[in-house]
């Protein structure tokens, strides 16, 4: 997820970011 991979490469404004504007923190890429 957009969220997982802010979060795995540190951008921590971006999380925030995203979790601020609904992002689902409980999302899971199925691959």
């Amino acid at each position: 997820t957009p969220l997982f991979g802010a979060a795995k490469k540190g951008h921590v404004e971006i999380c925030e970011y995203l979790i601020k504007n609904g992002a689902d923190i409980n999302a899971i890429t199925m691959v």
